[in-house]
């Protein structure tokens, strides 16, 4: 419900209609609909934030390795839940509460990851010194962002000009190779 009618719109009580509980039960499970909310983004997310530390973590990967798998994951993960980029980029236009929230709490905490492992590949001289991560990052979640939500539309474009439909798989080795590529020390 949150998907397809947003944070706003949506009511608890519809919330308890549509899984057929007590209004009752989800008010005191949860305290709020924004905790309802909340909860719901951190359980999509937090498995791939427990996979990106385990990259990040591993002191047998080099650093070149926990890059590409860095990004594998992000990949994978929002081709797999493209919801959760509909939800939250629905959230961030709004500058709603929400989307405060996330910055601050989830996607600061990825950051700070990724900009440790990137950092660590830039040091060991297999990436390029040139590239700012803070710049690199928001490119990277913009082009795999872009190409879920956006699907629709490339569709609709792909089939007027007779092209198949669009290759995920491709799609998303295609976005690997292009940010691997770009900050490659060359």
């Amino acid at each position: 419900m949150f998907v397809s009618d947003g944070f706003r719109e949506t009511t608890v009580r519809d919330i308890a209609r549509e899984a057929g509980v007590n209004l009752a039960l989800i008010n005191y499970h949860f305290g709020s609909k924004e905790d309802l909310y909340k909860d719901l983004l951190r359980a999509r997310i937090m498995p791939m934030f427990e996979v990106l530390d385990r990259i990040a973590d591993d002191p047998a990967a080099p650093p070149p390795q926990k890059v590409e798998l860095l990004i594998e994951t992000y990949v994978n993960f929002v081709y797999s839940n493209p919801d959760v980029p509909r939800i939250l980029l629905r959230e961030m236009t709004l500058r709603s509460p929400i989307a405060v929230w996330f910055a601050q709490e989830i996607v600061s905490k990825i950051a700070m990851r990724v900009f440790a492992v990137i950092g660590e590949a830039q040091r060991e001289g297999h990436l390029r010194q040139d590239v700012d991560v803070s710049v690199l990052i928001p490119s990277f979640i913009g082009s795999i962002v872009f190409g879920v939500v956006a699907t629709p539309l490339i569709e609709i474009i792909r089939t007027g000009m007779g092209l198949p439909p669009l290759d995920v798989d491709q799609r998303k080795r295609e976005v690997k190779d292009v940010i691997l590529n770009g900050v490659k020390r060359r």
